[in-house]
């Protein structure tokens, strides 16, 4: 097997009832082998598009506890009508720019999407995919990572958060943009897999806490969404949701076990962030394991 990338981790791929989804729609140009005998990945074998049944695109943007996030939602929900219009039953959001301070739930609100949709998600960081010293990018190799959780998961529209991004050197921008930009991402040729890759089905998602330092050659190809934390009246909902995330981590079906929902974290001269949202549910839920 492939080395793992640097700066990957590995993809989120959510329980997803069989009952709701169609025959599997098979993608015959998500990754076309030029060199078979140049990688043991299953690069030859056609990808499937998901997350467009009708029931995942009706219910998805009412099953996001984050209704402060209005712009997130809003994202969400002309999404989902653009794929119901589609001839195509699947849900790609266009590439977006979420823009906020750390702890502000992107990554959460990235999962939880991935999670209700039926699609992988992964974590790429920018930071670990270059060498810090000169900027060049890192074991070129070994496949992208969302190369490689296109071919884990066989799905050829995974959700794909992108981190680090604010303080990647150029070349690492570089390979991000080839990859976004519809002209180029269609048929990027990767020569670690001897294939080309359509990268056109891919949700991007790029964290970002300084959108003014970004490129503009990357910039221009993202629609901007600005998160915030939850204010005080929402933080007891976000603590239900980081449950909901941190439940289908480890593979446990609802949330039925758990008497009462653990109490939030403590507001310290500031809102909550997500990770310490998160780490309260993670408790609540190993004590509920152990009880």
């Amino acid at each position: 097997m492939t080395a793992p990338t640097p700066g990957a981790r590995a993809a989120y791929a959510p329980r997803h009832d069989p009952a709701e989804s169609p025959a599997p729609i098979p993608v015959h140009d998500g990754v076309r082998v030029f060199a078979p005998a140049a990688s043991r990945l299953p690069a030859d074998r056609p990808l499937e598009l998901r997350g467009g049944t009708a029931v995942a695109l009706d219910r998805l943007p009412s099953t996001l506890p984050l209704d402060w996030q209005g712009e997130a939602l809003a994202f969400v929900q002309r999404a989902c009508a653009a794929a119901r219009r589609s001839s195509v039953p699947s849900l790609t959001l266009p590439p977006a720019l979420l823009a906020g301070g750390p702890g502000t739930g992107r990554t959460h609100f990235a999962r939880m999407v991935a999670l209700q949709a039926g699609l992988p998600h992964l974590a790429w960081d920018l930071s670990r995919t270059a060498d810090p010293e000169s900027g060049s990018v890192l074991d070129l190799t070994l496949p992208p990572p969302p190369a490689l959780a296109m071919l884990m998961s066989g799905c050829a529209n995974p959700i794909v958060s992108v981190t680090g991004v604010d303080d990647a050197p150029d070349p690492v921008r570089d390979l991000l943009v080839d990859m976004v930009d519809p002209r180029s991402g269609r048929r990027r040729v990767e020569p670690s897999l001897g294939a080309t890759v359509d990268y056109s089905r891919v949700t991007w998602l790029i964290h970002t806490a300084a959108p003014l330092r970004l490129p503009g050659r990357l910039t221009r190809l993202l629609e901007t969404i600005t998160f915030h934390p939850p204010t005080p009246d929402r933080v007891r909902l976000a603590v239900l949701g980081a449950l909901v995330e941190a439940a289908a981590e480890r593979g446990l079906e609802g949330l039925g076990h758990l008497s009462t929902p653990p109490d939030p974290p403590a507001f310290h001269n500031r809102p909550p962030g997500f990770p310490e949202i998160l780490a309260v549910a993670r408790a609540a839920l190993t004590a509920a394991q152990a009880g």
